[in-house]
């Protein structure tokens, strides 16, 4: 494959952007640029990141994500930027609250941070597998208020910690890792076998930018009325 045609390969296999919120503290696979497998659990993304807070203190090890991240360019540092939100007596963060006409906008609203390009419906992603039992118990309440006919309220407060993110766009020439390199000059047009098992040694999305931090969320409810009216 032609690497100078600007038919890129990131392009080409739909790499995207990625904006990610997690809770946590700093972690080493956490950089700009990491290639992660957004398909492999698309709709249990939250098996493999760390978005939903939980009470986790009974872990030894803190996480953001349990599968590793790879490294796809070289070079990366002088095109991204990330600084620590950590002056004191300063609140850096956001307080967030949004009403949901049912469950879909409730699961909508609760990842509206997160962006992947040419996915309309990145929410999905992470909640698409989600069952009655399982999303009772990551909102925070009874399975019955989810699956009557409610509203919700969405509260949200964050901490910001940290944030990092590229400057501009990847310039098309940026030299990537040998290994990459080496797999990406086997690749083929229309060989679909070949890209998606790039895609599972590499990855098919890159981290574009992100923010680490504390969350806290409440999710309230109402129970929705409907009626039908006869004129006479």
């Amino acid at each position: 494959m032609n690497l100078g045609n600007g038919l890129f390969w990131l392009v080409a296999l739909i790499f995207v952007a990625c904006n990610l919120s997690f809770g946590g503290t700093r972690e080493s696979q956490l950089r700009i640029g990491k290639a992660i497998n957004i398909f492999v659990r698309y709709g249990y993304l939250g098996i493999s990141m760390r978005v939903i807070p939980y009470n986790d203190s009974y872990e030894t090890d803190k996480w953001l994500f349990k599968e590793p991240t790879k490294s796809i360019y070289k070079d990366l540092n002088a095109l991204s930027e990330s600084r620590e939100e950590n002056a004191p007596g300063i609140f850096h963060g956001d307080f967030h609250m949004e009403f949901c006409d049912n469950r879909r906008q409730l699961y909508q609203a609760y990842f509206r941070d997160f962006t992947v390009e040419r996915l309309d419906k990145p929410w999905e992603a992470f909640t698409g597998g989600w069952f009655a039992e399982n999303a009772a118990k990551k909102l925070g309440i009874n399975t019955s208020y989810i699956m009557g006919e409610y509203s919700y309220v969405l509260v949200r407060v964050v901490r910001f910690r940290e944030v990092g993110k590229f400057k501009g766009d990847i310039p098309l020439n940026q030299t990537l890792e040998n290994d990459v390199h080496e797999r990406i000059g086997g690749i083929t047009a229309g060989n679909v076998t070949g890209a998606i098992e790039f895609m599972e040694s590499y990855g098919t999305h890159y981290i574009n930018s992100y923010t680490t931090g504390n969350s806290l969320y409440q999710v309230r409810l109402n129970l929705r009325l409907t009626a039908s009216f006869t004129f006479f």
